[in-house]
């Protein structure tokens, strides 16, 4: 007898324990699908779309300009750069990751080249590139990428680029990149 009740007893406390816990597994590809069809639903409600358009399958070939290309390359190599990265490790990397990114294509104004100490300085009209951009003040960060159509550095060496904000006759240094 004795031992029936404790054996019920110990059923009894399993029943509850077992109903007690409500915690689900987090899958993160399920998360990652929702999150990506809410921003879909957004983009499409934004633009006032029911839903997405169908694309056009059209046998002749388009001119695509030149520009449209390098910024679309620019823009590959860019989430190419994301996706090898590693994962947010703060709270605060996830939260400026959120934010939309664009990509804009800004052409130099000139460029000098000093034979002597074989440096060269590249110059950019930056109200310019405040002017073409729509909402400059929410503009948080910036990144600067340059594509070098012939390169002449050799395999293994390393160069140094800096980064000056000139006014004037003075110049304030920035940061730098080392290009392998």
């Amino acid at each position: 007898m004795r031992q029936l009740c404790l054996a019920l007893a110990v059923v009894c406390l399993a029943s509850i324990a077992a109903a007690m816990s409500t915690c689900k597994t987090l899958d993160l590809e399920v998360a990652k699908r929702k999150r990506i069809e809410a921003i879909r639903g957004q983009i499409l409600s934004k633009l006032r779309m029911a839903k997405e358009p169908e694309p056009e399958e059209d046998e002749q070939e388009e001119n695509i300009p030149e520009s449209i290309i390098s910024l679309y390359n620019s823009t590959v190599e860019t989430t190419t750069d994301q996706q090898s990265e590693l994962v947010p490790a703060s709270q605060q990397q996830e939260e400026e990751e959120y934010f939309g990114k664009e990509m804009h294509k800004f052409d130099m104004t000139h460029w000098i080249s000093n034979a002597t100490n074989e440096k060269k300085r590249l110059f950019f009209d930056v109200s310019k590139m405040k002017q073409s951009i729509k909402n400059y003040k929410l503009l948080t960060q910036a990144k600067l990428r340059l594509r070098v159509k012939d390169p002449a550095i050799q395999r293994g060496m390393t160069q140094r680029l800096e980064i000056y904000k000139i006014l004037g006759s003075s110049a304030e240094y920035l940061d730098f990149y080392d290009i392998f």
